[in-house]
Formats: C-alpha cells, structure tokens, sequence
C-alpha cells in the first residue's frame, strides 16, 4: 500500500486541476432546519492559487465561469482529487477526514519518499 503523502508546494507545481469535498445548502426539512448534500466543485491550479470553475451550457455551447482565487492551503484539508497536466490523477482523499495520497501515476513518480 502506498503510503506517501502530497504537500501544499507539490500541489502548487505538479497540478493542472483539483477537485474538492463540498457541502451545498438544498434546501430546508420539513421541520425549518437547513438540509445540505455532499457535492464535488472543481478547481483550476495556478502556482499556489486556485480558481473555482463552474461550466454552463449557452446557446448549446459550453461557457466557462471562474471565480476569485484562494490559496491552496485553505482548500488542502477538502481536496478529493489532484490531476497533474496530462489529466493524470496524481493524488487522491478518500474520505474528508483521510490524508491525501499519492497514486504513483503521472508526474507523481517524481515526488519525493517520504
């Protein structure tokens, strides 16, 4: 079992985009209280920012929608995924509370042991 970890900086220079655990508010019960769902939003790297993407279709074409950018060490402790620039995926979290681990494919080969 692999057990090598990716740190804020890896993500910073081996990643195109990542994918990140998010919880979204749906709605309310019955009852008054807010209702959420686990959802997935993606995110386009740039050095040590990322930039949220939302795609929406127009006129039958597909538009793209960025939002401001947050720094990697705010998103690290919610990243799913981590695909490096050949869509490659190079790390992945399980769970929300697991650590995010290496794959030992694409540009992860190149990461340190540690």
């Amino acid at each position: 079992m692999n057990k090598r970890k990716i740190s804020v900086n890896d993500i910073a220079y081996y990643a195109e985009r990542i994918t990140v655990f998010e919880k979204r508010k749906i709605g309310r019960s019955p009852q008054g209280n807010p209702v959420f769902k686990n959802t997935v939003v993606n995110y386009h790297v740039q050095g040590l920012y990322a930039y949220k993407v939302q795609n929406y279709f127009i006129n039958g074409k597909i538009q793209e929608n960025t939002s401001k950018s947050v720094h990697l060490k705010t998103l690290f402790k919610h990243i799913k995924h981590v695909y490096d620039f050949n869509h490659v995926l190079i790390a992945r979290r399980i769970d929300p509370g697991q650590p995010l681990r290496v794959t030992g494919k694409g540009m992860s080969k190149f990461l340190e042991k540690s």
